[in-house]
């Protein structure tokens, strides 16, 4: 049996546990860190406004303007921190200083033109915190911690932008006035630096090229041409034990092909997940129920900061500490409840991935109930806490439910190609999530303001149900299917396209044929 693991000194799974926590914690304060920059101003709209001279519509549209740069500069950082590439930690590095740099540029622009460009460029190099962690897990801890370490991760990057209103407000009292909100970004250099100095003492280099990778690859070639020998026979087994697991011989071919290929050839990786049926279902739902909590966090500071409500700053960043619990609340019960229900389970029982998608549906209702009551609760101009207590709070837990378990299902089907998978659902919810600030307010409030409001949110949550019942009835009851249909685009298939490139020739030849 072949292992992941190797004897030699280089081999990042041989790191002292203090070293794997400390870049555990290292690269959570970072995703922390770079989402909190995406968010920054959320509670700074009215005074940016009135510097930039420009509507508050304007300043709103620049959220989705650095969430699309998070986005795209995911496509770029994954392949550049490949082993033939500059691996993780020089691009992590590299990435994090320019971000470091430009923070600068967003702090002090003069002009909105100039604000809006900043913000893409920063974020677009602080992405790196949300992709290339994902390699860095993989290749540092064994299976049985691997959830635990993710978690965290993820758990710290949702938690960024939330933190923003309430921090933004506190910053905004320093010196209040239409320039107020360059204490905010002040605050977003220094802890950016400090995050920088952080990843250079504790963050080491984790990409590693196994000695025998190719020796792997080609015995792995070798024995996939000897099963297509009984395929008939084995295909009901094969399809069963595939369709739940990816096995470790799987594993170790895609990983050893994947660490020998150029990073540039890696670029398109991600882009061919939108031919993965699986993928691409789930990897909407993941942005289309991460998109309705952004909407809801640049409504907020439009709508509470007038009447009935009239809050002011810091009452209106105290509302997002709703969001914050539900946040943490939800990450517990997609991860190590739905976890716990599954081991229990499958005791004596057929055990398969497409299980834990069950839990999007059992936990449905907290987002119905979660956009149901944010709409009507402001529309209907009734007491805050309708809107924010089992709105925001329960639409926030639903997200990070459906955060959870869908990433945790695909890296669990599909793990040799966790991180062009996560790349392409980072992707996806950040398009989308960058137009969520240019339609969602504006669908919102400016529509009938009598009914226009609970409308909206009637159909966001007519859109979740149906993409949650389509998501899941695809991937539970046709799984057998699905499986087979896309086996020419999973793992092996789509890297070997990649590799066969017509402009890159010589590679057919050296990966074997793949």
């Amino acid at each position: 049996m072949l292992s992941l693991k190797s004897t030699t000194d280089n081999d990042p799974m041989t790191l002292p546990v203090w070293r794997k926590v400390a870049m555990v914690i290292v690269i959570s304060l970072a995703a922390f860190q770079g989402n909190f920059a995406a968010g920054a101003h959320l509670i700074a709209f009215k005074p940016m406004s009135e510097y930039f001279q420009v509507s508050v519509t304007a300043i709103a549209n620049t959220i989705g303007i650095g969430i699309l740069g998070v986005g795209v500069g995911s496509l770029l950082w994954s392949p550049l921190a490949s082993p033939t590439g500059l691996g993780r930690r020089n691009t992590t590095l590299l990435a994090w200083g320019f971000y470091v740099a430009l923070t600068f540029w967003m702090a002090f622009a003069k002009t909105f033109s100039s604000f809006a460009a900043s913000r893409f460029l920063a974020l677009f190099c602080a992405s790196v915190a949300q992709s290339v962690p994902a390699q860095q897990i993989g290749e540092t801890f064994d299976r049985k911690y691997k959830g635990t370490a993710v978690s965290a991760w993820a758990l710290l990057m949702t938690l960024g932008p939330i933190s923003t209103p309430l921090v933004g407000s506190g910053l905004l009292l320093i010196n209040p006035g239409p320039q107020a909100f360059r204490n905010i970004y002040y605050f977003v250099i220094a802890t950016a630096a400090f995050v920088w100095i952080l990843m250079f003492f504790f963050v080491p280099e984790t990409a590693y090229i196994q000695p025998n990778a190719v020796e792997i690859n080609h015995n792995k070639a070798q024995i996939e041409s000897d099963q297509k020998l009984d395929n008939e026979s084995k295909e009901v087994n094969r399809i069963e034990s595939a369709s739940s697991h990816t096995n470790e011989e799987d594993e170790i071919a895609s990983r050893a092909r994947l660490s020998l290929a150029p990073w540039y050839v890696l670029l398109p990786l991600p882009l061919l997940r939108f031919f993965d049926g699986r993928v691409f279902l789930c990897g909407l739902m993941f942005a289309i129920t991460f998109g309705w909590t952004v909407g809801m966090t640049i409504i907020n500071p439009q709508v509470f900061s007038q009447a009935p409500w009239k809050f002011g700053n810091v009452a209106i960043g105290g509302l997002y500490m709703s969001a914050f619990v539900g946040a943490i609340i939800g990450k517990l019960l997609g991860g190590y409840i739905v976890d716990s229900g599954l081991i229990m389970w499958r005791k004596n029982r057929t055990a398969y991935a497409e299980q834990r998608l069950w839990a999007l549906l059992i936990f449905l209702p907290f987002g119905i109930v979660g956009l149901l009551c944010y709409g009507f609760g402001i529309g209907q101009k009734m007491q805050w806490p309708v809107s924010i207590i089992p709105g925001q709070a329960a639409s926030y837990l639903y997200f990070n439910i459906v955060s959870s378990v869908i990433q945790t299902y695909l890296v669990e089907v599909e793990p040799a190609s966790a991180t062009p998978v996560i790349t392409f659902m980072n992707l996806v919810k950040c398009v989308f999530s960058f137009g969520v600030p240019f339609f969602v307010p504006a669908w919102a409030l400016e529509s009938n303001p009598s009914t226009g409001f609970q409308t909206s949110f009637i159909i966001q949550m007519v859109v979740n149900v149906v993409l949650c019942f389509i998501t899941v009835s695809l991937a539970i009851f046709l799984r057998n299917g699905l499986y087979k249909w896309q086996k020419g685009t999973a793992d092996t298939k789509t890297t070997a396209l990649a590799l066969q490139a017509p402009f890159l020739p010589r590679l057919n030849k050296q990966f074997g044929g793949v």
